[in-house]
């Protein structure tokens, strides 16, 4: 056995600290791990006087690949060498595809085994093992397993190609140790990876938070100033005509009473009633626009289909509007473009008679004397299209985005010259979608406006319609009617709002009978149950509509809190397409309901 001199021994003792020192320490500074270990591999080779240092890593996933079975694409590889140069040839990245150990010695080296050879030609080597060492120019070789997670990751392999080599048992021994050195860095850069990701993670939800509070901030200051506005406007509203009826009403009274004074002259009464009555009823409409606006936000109206002659709506609402065109100097005029046969159209006669009102108003109010208002009404396709223009004051490509915005009138309530709440132009829009169609304008200042009313002809309204001319049966039209079987108003406020938000027509239910009427009426085939406040009368809803042939198609998502509290065998069933946390963010059942709503039938 060969004696090492004791100032050689003490060189070497000191290097291999430090080797195993600087190991340990470019693991603490988190380190690339490919760089710590090629680092170390080098010094290794330097200090035993190896001709190549290798790992032969296992079980390698190819990056980037696509194959849906990722066990048939992975494979073995030598991933890192060190070596002395100008002596051996490298076998970087060399794959041993044909030649393989016996599973006993795969075995082996998952019990931590090493491998020492001295000289392979001596070894129990197979044939096809034997071929490869040459091939390799392997003379002698040590083999330490690299364990991570109990599996087996790779093998570090020391190779001597010039000559043969005995293997000292402080070499074979400093060979395990770089191997469990490698086993920690190999821990530790996982680990270190696996926090970073965590860290960009927390920083992006972090980001996103932060924007979710600006953003809130911004809406609230923005909510904040269309309260003051809006309190403003109404304020205006309310206070104008009411001081016209107080002080009108109180002179008529003070000229009544017995004071002794001569009697108010009658064409002043009448002067003073009329205006007095007019203010009344532009406090009614501005109560009754408010009121059903917020119907129309919590989904509680339907429509109230009939057949309609729209020639005959157009010239009554034209009608009612002449007597304020004369007096504002504006020639208003009707210019019907649809053939006869073709005048009846199915739809919410008083909802349709209000959107035009509302827009041939508005088109009033905003042009000056001298202009003109315009009622345009044409077919086109299967839409029935209405086009209100006017050339009056126009409107601003800044204040376009805000022209359908509930409470928001784009005079400030300070400054305003014309009279309005800010809601005419908000609630005729939700009317309009109500009947399934979409609302549109084209405008510019000083140019005048044209706003487009564009509604569907659906034929199996119109059939439904035809055979109901007699009786009028309070339905919705089929687009996007979402039902809402809740006991729980604020659960069912917070689902109406996101909802509606989105375009969908909500309506709320709070009983399991009227939700089977509802659900028949409008033909729904979107249900949302809230589990947990209705208890087994849910059950029963959902058994009963599995249990209906034409409710085969209807799609249920069930609001829960508790797992436990609702029997597996339900969430089995085939109409209950999904389920929402009652704790998760509501904003995100819109999510869950687009996925249900435009699922195709199976």
């Amino acid at each position: 056995m060969l004696i090492y001199p004791m100032e050689k021994m003490l060189h070497y003792q000191l290097e291999k600290k430090q080797i195993l020192d600087s190991i340990k320490f470019q693991v603490n500074q988190n380190l690339e791990l490919s760089k710590i270990i090629q680092i170390t591999i080098e010094r290794v080779v330097n200090l035993l006087h190896l001709d190549r240092l290798v790992i032969y890593q296992l079980d390698i996933q190819p990056y980037a690949s696509k194959q849906k079975h990722h066990s048939k694409c992975r494979k073995n590889e030598i991933t890192y060498e060190a070596k002395s140069p100008l002596i051996v040839d490298s076998i970087l990245n060399f794959k041993a595809e044909n030649y393989s150990r016996t599973d006993k010695c795969w075995a082996k080296y998952r019990q931590g085994f090493t491998l020492t050879i001295d000289d392979v030609e001596q070894a129990n080597f197979s044939d096809c093992l034997l071929a490869l060492m040459h091939q390799l120019n392997v003379k002698s070789e040590v083999v330490a397993p690299i364990h991570l997670q109990d599996k087996l990751w790779g093998l570090l392999i020391a190779h001597q190609c010039s000559d043969v080599r005995i293997w000292h048992h402080h070499e074979t021994q400093f060979i395990q140790e770089i191997a469990k050195c490698i086993e920690i860095a190999i821990k530790e850069s996982q680990v270190y990876e696996k926090a970073q990701k965590q860290k960009v993670e927390l920083e992006k939800r972090v980001k996103n938070q932060e924007q979710q509070i600006k953003d809130a901030l911004v809406a609230a200051k923005i909510a904040s100033q269309s309260k003051h506005e809006f309190i403003g406007t109404i304020s205006h509203e309310l206070k104008t005509p009411l001081t016209k009826v107080i002080g009108l009403s109180g002179t008529l009274l003070h000229w009544n009473s017995e004071n002794g004074r001569s009697a108010l002259p009658v064409e002043k009464q009448q002067k003073y009633l009329k205006t007095i009555q007019e203010s009344g009823q532009h406090l009614l409409k501005l109560i009754n626009n408010i009121l059903e606006f917020s119907d129309l936000q919590s989904g509680k109206n339907l429509l109230n289909l009939e057949q309609i002659s729209v020639i005959e709506l157009c010239q009554e609402v034209t009608q009612s509007l002449a007597e304020k065109a004369d007096i504002l100097d504006i020639d208003l005029s009707l210019d019907f473009q649809i053939e006869l046969k073709d005048d009846i159209f199915c739809g919410d006669r008083e909802r349709m008679r209000e959107i035009l009102i509302n827009l041939l108003d508005n088109g009033l109010k905003f042009t000056p004397p001298k202009g003109k208002v315009t009622l345009r009404v044409v077919r086109e396709n299967k839409q029935l299209l209405f086009e209100i223009e006017d050339t009056g004051i126009g409107i601003s490509e800044k204040q376009l985005p805000l022209l359908f915005e509930s409470f928001t009138p784009l005079e400030n309530f300070r400054q305003r010259l014309h009279e309005g709440a800010g809601i005419g132009l908000a609630l005729t829009k939700h009317l309009v979608e109500l009947h399934g169609g979409n609302i549109e304008v084209e405008s510019a200042l000083k140019q005048g406006s044209i706003f487009r009313v564009s509604l569907p002809i659906l034929a199996e309204v119109n059939l439904r319609c035809n055979s109901q001319s007699s009786t009028h049966s309070l339905v919705e039209l089929p687009k996007k009617n979402i039902i809402l079987v809740t006991k729980d108003e604020q659960l069912a406020t917070s689902v109406c709002d996101n909802l509606m938000a989105a375009n969908y027509q909500v309506i709320w239910s709070v009983d399991t009978i009227t939700a089977i009427e509802q659900i028949d009426g409008l033909e729904s085939q979107t249900v949302i149950l809230d589990q947990d406040n209705l208890s087994r009368e849910i059950f029963d809803l959902i058994d009963t509509i599995g249990a209906i042939e034409k409710f085969q198609e209807t799609k249920i998502i069930l609001l829960h809190s508790a797992m436990d509290s609702c029997p597996e065998e339900y969430f089995l069933k085939d109409n209950i397409r999904d389920r929402f946390h009652k704790s998760s963010d509501i904003s995100q059942l819109v999510n869950k309901v687009r996925g249900v709503t435009e699922q195709k039938p199976s």
